[in-house]
């Protein structure tokens, strides 16, 4: 949508939800919906929404018209996000214009089945990568999917920025701002114990959370999952709601 639009649709969204979440406050917290094409004017919606709202933080269906929030033009909304204490949940979305080409032609590729994977994947490195995270340490990202194959490849990735002459210069090791200042959620995997297990073995129990991504998944098969998992009862609880009401302040 075009600024206004979107602006407005985004408060109007945050007012619905809050009536609901209010409505149903034992059971339901609420996530804002924030129109990127403003950035400041996304900030101060972010801060409506937890100040008056009560929402425990915003999610941002990643790329808008293209554009990545590495971009520091964007930087003020993850300003705002730690300043209140707020994680933003990054929900990936289909591949930009400019990458879509390769996946047209295969049904489902450019979406859950691997587009966004990739997607999401890309996003977090690049906001990794431009050093947000040296200027914002306290700031949480969430992203879904068991982190969208990033806990698998977090040694290749700090092998080769240490290999490769990157303009950029960074506190850390990749690696390392994944692992302080982003959360997966076990969102769409709910089939192989064995990335979950992984995911554990990389990252640690306390920053993964349970997420059963209805209504694109089957909520019971998530919990049957998650109940049946080869882990500990200690991570189990982690996991299914003690991280949570860490991240979210429930």
């Amino acid at each position: 949508f075009e600024e206004g639009v979107a602006t407005g649709l985004a408060l109007e969204y945050n007012d619905r939800l809050a009536s609901t979440t209010k409505e149903h406050s034992k059971r339901f917290a609420g996530l804002a919906c924030i129109a990127t094409q403003n950035p400041g004017d996304a900030a101060d919606e972010l801060e409506r929404a937890v100040r008056e709202l009560g929402f425990k933080g915003c999610l941002i269906n990643s790329h808008t018209k293209g554009e990545y929030l590495d971009d520091k033009k964007y930087w003020v909304i993850f300003e705002r996000a730690q300043r209140l204490d707020v994680p933003v949940y990054l929900h990936p979305r289909a591949p930009s214009p400019e990458m879509m080409r390769p996946y047209t032609g295969y049904p489902m590729l450019d979406s859950a089945m691997w587009g966004f994977t990739a997607e999401a994947g890309l996003h977090s490195m690049r906001l990794i990568c431009s050093g947000l995270f040296d200027e914002l340490p306290g700031l949480k990202i969430i992203i879904g999917h068991l982190g969208e194959t990033i806990p698998y490849l977090l040694a290749r990735i700090d092998n080769r920025w240490s290999a490769a002459p990157f303009p950029k210069k960074l506190k850390k090791l990749p690696g390392q701002y994944f692992k302080d200042n982003f959360l997966v959620s076990t969102s769409g995997m709910n089939e192989d114990p064995a990335a979950l297990m992984m995911a554990i073995s990389v990252l640690g129990a306390d920053s993964i959370m349970f997420a059963v991504d209805y209504p694109m998944e089957d909520a019971g098969a998530a919990v049957r999952f998650i109940d049946a998992a080869p882990i500990s009862d200690k991570d189990r609880e982690k996991i299914c709601h003690i991280n949570a009401e860490r991240v979210f302040s429930l």
